[in-house]
């Protein structure tokens, strides 16, 4: 099954395989929730933060009530890795003051850092 390879190959750390794999398993079952979440792990890990958002909102989409907050915190973070703060904190004040607190925190808490 490509969602099992894709969790292998995620696993292994073969991420160009994997997000090939969950794409497969997506298309078989545009309702595998897990496919579309380990999709955007696998591109944040690539580095490609468009495609991660991407595999989110079609989760958020698919599921709009199913974890709504954590998805939309974790939007928000994949925002902020690719730099694009105003649109991580317009993600994370859709849902929830106390993520937007958090994040807010992160950021001071990063430019902070030596070397930052």
């Amino acid at each position: 099954m490509a969602y099992q390879r894709g969790v292998v190959l995620q696993n292994d750390g073969r991420y160009d395989e994997a997000a090939a794999a969950f794409r497969e398993a997506i298309a078989t079952s545009p309702s595998a929730i897990t496919a579309y979440a380990d999709l955007g792990d696998v591109e944040l890990s690539r580095g490609r933060f468009d495609e991660a958002v991407q595999a989110y909102r079609q989760l958020i989409a698919v599921y709009p009530y199913t974890y709504f907050a954590d998805l939309r915190r974790r939007v928000g973070f994949i925002e902020l890795c690719a730099g694009r703060v105003e649109a991580a904190v317009e993600e994370c004040s859709r849902h929830a003051v106390s993520t937007l607190v958090l994040l807010i925190g992160y950021v001071v808490f990063k430019r902070l850092e030596p070397g930052a």
